[in-house]
């Protein structure tokens, strides 16, 4: 991962409103706890989905794909990485 350029990456292919840095994962968990991700997206359809696992391939970003928070359990030191979350969009990805 080359520091954390490829946020920028990904906020030119998605748009900034749909990227949260350092973002609490316990507000994403139905448990309530979990630290900060470095990032997490929400893309808005497939090929939003598609860049960003591109992105993600070709920075050696790690990444997890986010459904609705539920049975999961995130570490207080948080993730270092990107979490793509699927759940809070209407396109149906989820």
């Amino acid at each position: 991962m080359s520091g954390l350029d490829y946020i920028n990456r990904i906020i030119a292919a998605v748009g900034e409103k749909k990227v949260l840095r350092n973002e609490e994962m316990s507000r994403h968990t139905t448990f309530r706890i979990g630290g900060p991700a470095d990032c997490l997206v929400q893309p808005e359809n497939a090929e939003e989905l598609r860049e960003i696992l591109r992105i993600c391939r070709e920075e050696d970003v790690p990444y997890f794909i986010l459904g609705n928070g539920s049975n999961l359990l995130v570490s207080d030191s948080g993730y270092r990485g990107l979490i793509i979350q699927l759940f809070r969009n209407e396109t149906g990805l989820a």
